[in-house]
């Protein structure tokens, strides 16, 4: 089957997870469960901070107060459920929070993927591209122009990222003011068991604005963000954290999705409809259950025409670089030398617009090929703009 379709079966999904866990609160004792919203759940739970033998944080509501008492009552069967220990928890080899946001958060969140099944495929040249960024740009206007804001990034071509499939990402803006909340799930590959495992990553912009409502990160300091692993199965989670921590892969993984997430919102982002699904794809009902057929599932390519281009690119640089070293003794004997061939960085670049240019947009400055031929790609391209607020 399909990544994304095979890991939902895995762990026996689609179905109504957020009321399913509802439940579970409820049967806990945790009555004012069954009057939280989808929002203020997911709120709550991005916000836990479970402090064990500590004094316990100021809480914003009695929700969250009771569940963190329920939650820090049942830890130590919990832990054992996962085969760890409190000691893991002393030695910093776990977070309890981490662990138990996982637990609730991210079944919830695949299944608001299962609902509408949007998938972006970028080109491996492109996504090569993406990672040659050289810093990474976000503005409070950006999430307004996504296409969507629940999605599946699928990188099995880009085998750069093996043993990484694809990531599920899920971007919320209305869960506070002023605050946007990105979730990366990664689908891993684990070959100890035929089974997909799960690296997760959040992201969140509070504090981070500077004064122009633009926040600006070094790809460093993105990457030393943490990360944790989770699995349909316990047993694989033990050995996921002990065999996979700090996986380069995965981080490089959610490296391209956030550039991409970012590219997705330019004024024009080269989006085309995938040949495949293009004639499989069947857009459900908005109250039909989710069956995981790939029929339900709607790819879009972002990048093809660019990936010739680049490709095209890179096999001139070659060329140049052989022409330079088959002429380097003649270039000593003269007095100028001839510029060496290579590659400028992409960097973002942001623009302002609108009355008192109070809105801000990114513009992505591809990599360039100095010194060597501009090739042109001629074929047609069928490209879907999509359009975006101004």
């Amino acid at each position: 089957m399909y990544p994304p379709l095979d890991y939902l079966n895995d762990a026996e999904y689609p179905g109504a997870e957020f009321d399913k866990r509802i439940e579970l609160l409820i049967k806990a004792g945790l009555e004012e469960a069954k009057d939280i919203t989808f929002n203020e759940y997911l709120r709550t739970f991005m916000n836990l901070n479970l402090q064990i033998g500590t004094r316990i944080k100021v809480f914003k509501s009695d929700f969250e107060k009771n569940l963190c008492m329920l939650l820090l009552l049942n830890t130590p069967n919990f832990l054992e459920e996962r085969g760890f220990t409190p000691a893991d928890v002393k030695s910093g080899r776990i977070d309890i929070s981490t662990e138990w946001m996982d637990n609730y958060i991210i079944p919830v969140l695949l299944d608001e993927w299962a609902k509408n099944k949007q998938v972006f495929k970028p080109d491996p040249a492109f996504a090569k591209a993406l990672l040659s960024t050289k810093d990474l740009q976000f503005t409070r206007e950006m999430i307004d122009h996504l296409p969507c804001l629940n999605f599946y990034v699928d990188l099995l071509d880009c085998k750069m990222f093996s043993p990484i499939k694809g990531v599920f990402v899920d971007i919320r803006k209305d869960l506070e003011p002023n605050m946007i909340y990105m979730t990366f799930n990664a689908i891993m590959s684990n070959p100890a068991n035929a089974k997909s495992s799960m690296v997760s990553f959040s992201f969140y912009t509070r504090g981070m604005y500077n004064a122009d409502g633009k926040i600006d990160l070094s790809v460093d300091d993105f990457m030393s963000r943490g990360y944790s692993f989770w699995s349909p199965e316990k047993e694989i989670r033990e050995k996921l954290d002990i065999v996979n921590a700090n996986r380069p892969d995965a981080k490089m993984a959610f490296l391209v999705t956030f550039q991409m997430i970012a590219y997705l919102t330019l004024e024009k982002p080269e989006i085309t409809d995938n040949p495949v699904t293009k004639s499989t794809y069947r857009k459900p009902s908005p109250d039909a259950k989710p069956k995981n057929r790939f029929s339900e599932i709607e790819i879009h390519d972002v990048g093809i025409r660019y990936g010739k281009v680049f490709q095209k690119q890179l096999e001139d640089y070659k060329k140049s670089v052989n022409d330079q070293e088959k002429t380097e003794s003649k270039s000593r004997k003269r007095h100028h030398k001839s510029p060496v061939a290579h590659f400028r960085c992409a960097h973002w670049h942001t623009y302002r617009y609108g009355k008192g240019r109070q809105f801000a947009r990114l513009q992505w400055q591809e990599p360039t090929f100095v010194c060597g031929r501009n090739p042109e790609i001629t074929e047609p391209q069928d490209v879907v703009i999509h359009k975006v607020k101004a």
